[in-house]
C-alpha cells in the first residue's frame, strides 16, 4: 500500500511544474484513446476515445467544495481533431458497491470544444471560453507512445451492460494498469476513484488494485489546487478471466460483475464506412486502417501508410482455379514499420474489376460472392460477414491498374463474439504519385551521442561500444560496459553494397548490420532516425542490427549517423558512424525499448589494408 500511495500520489502531486509542450502547428488528428492531462495542473485529468468518428470525452476533477467529481461529453466530431459539443453532468446513478439504479443526466454546462494539433496534444475550451493545453498522459515513463502489440485486452471505457450509468476508464501502458471507476456516492453526486498496479495476465488475478479517491483539487475552470488523499483505500478491485474484449470484475463489497468495451458509437451499415473528414492525407497515395473496439487484426487504433513513410503496392491478380482464385483479385501491400497485405477478390466468374459494393463476403476461398483477406503484423483470421466498396479503377493502354479508390470491412470469426468486431479499411492510389520518403537528415543533430574523444585510440581503425546499465546485448552489468578495439586488437571484414553495410569483427565476435532507405544507392552523411532492426525495418527508413557476445535483440529501434563517408570508383574507402540500439524488453503485452547499446566505427580500405599485410 505504501507503493502504491507513493505511485498515485507522486504521479498526481510531484511533477506540478512540468510544462505542457506547446503543440506543433499541422494538420489536425485524431486523438490517442487513453488518459490525458496538463502536466502543470496535476491532480485532474481526462480520458478520450473515438469510436467510427464519434469521441466520448471524460473529465475528472473537483467540485467547489472539493468532491472529486466528472462531466462527459459525446458526439460526432466534426472532423478529424475537431469536436464540439454539449458537456453535461450526471447524478442519481449506481454507487460502487450498491445495487443498480438509472443515473440522471443534468442540463448542459455549455459547449466544450476539443481541437488535437497532434495524435498526443491538444486544447480543452471550456464553457465560457477558458482553455487548457492537454497531452497524453504517460502511465510509465514514455508510456504513451509504446506499440501495445500483445495485450488480451483493449483500451478503453468499460462497464456492465445490465448496469448502465457507470463504469471504468482502462489504461494499460508497460505493463501497468491505471483505472478511474465513474459513479456516484451515497447522495447520487458523481465521485470517482483511481487504482493500478501491474497486469499479471494469469489468475487467481490479471489485475488487483486499491481504489483511492482525492479530493480539495482543481474544479472545472478554476485556479490550480493540488489534491489530497481523501480515501486511501475505499476498497480492493480484481480483474480477471478475461473474455471477448472484457472481464470479470470483483468489486470491494465481492460482487462479481462482468464487464465489456463500451460501444458507444452507432455502427455504420455494410458498405457505408468512410474515414473521418480530414483523418486521411489531403494528397498522394495512403492506406488508412482503423480497428474497431475489440478487433483483432488492426487492435482498437488507427494506422496512415503514405509513400512518404512506407511502400505501397497495388496489383491486380488473374483468375486461377488452381490456387482457389476464381475470379480476378486485387492484392495490396503496406510495408512500413509494420507490413500489411490484403486480397480483395470479385465474384466467381466476374473477369474485371469493376466499381461497385461487394457485400456478405468471407475470407478469400473463390466463393461466388467474391472474398476479402486483410492481415499482418503476424495477426490473421478467418472471417466473415466482410465487404469492400470499390469507388474507383482505372486501367492505363496496357491493362494495368493505374488508380484505385477502395474501401473495406473485415471480422474476424470462430470465437464469440462471431463474427467479432470489425477493422476498417480504405486505399487511395494512383500510379504516378512522385512522393518519395525523406533522406537522412542533414546536418546531423548536435546532440546525438558520440563517444568520448579521450577514450578512442589516436590513430588507425577502431570500434567502440558502450553498453547502459543492464544493456542486453553488450552484457552490461548494474554499471554498465564499454569495449574499445583499435588496430591489433583483432581482425576486421567490413562489406559495404548499395546501401546496405556488414561489420564483422573477430570471426563473429560482434556483428553489424546497416541499411539507409531504399531510396538511396549509397550510404550518405547524415543521420538515420527511427530505425528498426534490419531484416524486419521499414525499408523507406533503414535498418540496423548490432549483436555480439552470443547476443541479439529480437526487436530493436535506435538511429545511426554517418558523419563522414568517401566512395572511390563506387566502392566504399572510408566511413565513419555512429548508432544507438535498443532491445524492446520482454515485458508483457508492451513493446518498450530497453536501455541503450551505442557505438562509433571509423573504418578506411587503406587501414584495412595495412591490417591486411600485417
Amino acid at each position: 500500500m505504501k507503493n502504491f500511495r507513493k505511485f498515485v500520489v507522486g504521479m498526481l502531486l510531484a511533477v506540478s511544474s512540468s510544462p505542457v509542450a506547446a503543440a506543433p502547428t499541422q494538420t489536425h488528428v485524431m486523438p490517442q484513446m487513453g488518459f490525458w492531462w496538463n502536466p502543470a495542473e496535476p491532480g485532474r485529468g481526462y480520458f478520450i476515445e473515438v469510436q467510427f468518428g464519434t469521441i466520448l470525452f471524460g473529465g475528472f476533477f473537483y467540485s467547489a467544495s472539493g468532491e472529486a467529481t466528472w462531466v462527459a461529453s459525446t458526439g460526432t466530431m466534426q472532423s478529424a481533431g475537431v469536436y464540439s459539443g454539449d458537456l453535461v453532468p450526471f447524478s442519481g446513478g449506481q454507487t460502487l458497491g450498491g445495487s443498480f439504479q438509472p443515473a440522471t443526466a443534468g442540463p448542459s454546462l455549455g459547449t466544450l470544444s476539443l481541437t488535437f494539433t497532434a495524435a498526443n496534444q491538444g486544447i480543452v475550451t471550456w464553457p465560457g471560453g477558458d482553455t487548457t493545453p492537454i497531452q497524453r498522459y504517460d502511465i510509465v515513463p514514455g508510456g504513451s507512445s509504446f506499440h501495445q502489440s500483445w495485450a488480451l485486452f483493449d483500451n478503453g471505457w468499460y462497464y456492465d451492460p445490465s448496469a448502465p450509468g457507470r463504469g471504468f476508464a482502462l489504461e494499460l501502458q508497460g505493463g501497468i494498469i491505471y483505472l478511474a471507476g465513474y459513479m456516484y456516492d451515497a447522495q447520487g453526486n458523481p465521485v470517482w476513484y483511481v487504482a493500478t498496479g501491474p497486469f499479471v495476465g494469469e489468475l487467481p488475478s490479471d489485475f488487483a488494485g486499491t481504489l483511492v479517491q482525492f479530493s480539495g483539487g482543481q474544479t472545472m475552470t478554476g485556479p490550480y489546487r493540488a489534491p489530497v488523499v481523501a480515501n486511501s483505500n475505499v476498497g480492493e478491485v480484481i480483474l480477471y478471466g478475461v473474455f471477448a474484449n472484457g472481464f470479470n470484475l470483483v468489486l470491494p463489497n465481492g460482487k462479481y460483475e462482468a464487464i465489456t468495451r463500451f460501444l458507444f458509437a452507432p455502427i455504420p451499415a455494410p458498405g457505408t464506412w468512410q474515414p473521418v473528414t480530414g483523418v486521411t492525407p489531403a494528397t498522394g497515395n495512403y492506406v488508412y486502417l482503423q480497428g474497431q473496439p475489440g478487433d483483432y487484426v488492426i487492435r482498437d487504433t488507427t494506422y496512415t501508410y503514405t509513400q512518404a513513410n512506407s511502400v505501397i503496392t497495388v496489383q491486380v491478380q488473374p483468375a486461377e482455379p488452381t490456387l482457389d482464385r476464381a475470379a480476378p483479385s486485387l492484392y495490396i501491400t503496406a510495408t512500413g514499420d509494420k507490413a500489411r497485405t490484403g486480397t480483395f477478390e470479385i465474384p466467381q466468374g466476374a473477369s474485371l474489376m469493376t466499381t461497385g459494393t461487394y457485400l456478405n463476403l468471407a475470407d478469400n476461398t473463390g466463393g461466388a460472392t467474391g472474398g476479402l483477406s486483410w492481415g499482418g503484423d503476424a495477426r490473421g483470421c478467418t472471417s466473415e460477414n466482410n465487404w469492400f466498396a470499390i469507388d474507383n479503377i482505372a486501367y492505363d493502354a496496357t491493362g494495368t491498374i493505374s488508380a484505385l479508390d477502395l474501401r473495406w470491412e473485415q471480422h474476424c470469426s470462430g470465437a464469440p463474439p462471431d463474427p467479432a468486431p470489425g477493422s476498417n479499411g480504405k486505399i487511395h492510389w494512383m500510379s504516378n504519385d512522385p512522393t518519395t520518403p525523406p533522406g537522412p537528415v542533414e546536418p546531423v543533430p548536435a546532440n546525438l551521442w558520440s563517444a568520448p574523444a579521450s577514450a578512442l585510440p589516436t590513430g588507425g581503425d577502431y570500434i567502440y561500444l558502450a553498453g547502459q546499465p543492464y544493456e542486453y546485448v553488450s552484457g552490461a552489468g548494474s554499471t554498465g560496459v564499454t569495449y574499445v578495439y583499435g588496430d591489433y586488437d583483432g581482425s576486421w571484414t567490413l562489406t559495404a553494397k548499395g546501401n546496405f553495410l556488414q561489420v564483422i569483427f573477430n570471426n563473429y565476435l560482434w556483428t553489424g548490420f546497416f541499411q539507409t532507405m531504399n531510396t538511396l544507392n549509397q550510404f550518405e552523411v547524415g543521420y538515420y532516425p527511427n530505425t528498426l532492426r534490419y531484416s524486419v525495418n521499414n525499408p523507406t527508413v533503414g535498418g540496423l542490427d548490432w549483436g555480439g557476445m552470443g547476443n541479439g535483440c529480437n526487436l530493436s529501434t535506435g538511429w545511426f549517423a554517418v558523419d563522414n563517408v568517401v566512395y572511390s570508383a563506387g566502392v566504399l574507402t572510408a566511413i565513419d558512424l555512429r548508432f544507438q540500439q535498443s532491445c524492446f524488453l520482454d515485458i508483457p503485452f508492451d513493446s518498450i525499448p530497453g536501455p541503450a547499446l551505442n557505438g562509433q566505427i571509423h573504418w578506411t580500405a587503406s587501414g584495412a589494408a595495412e591490417k591486411h599485410k600485417r
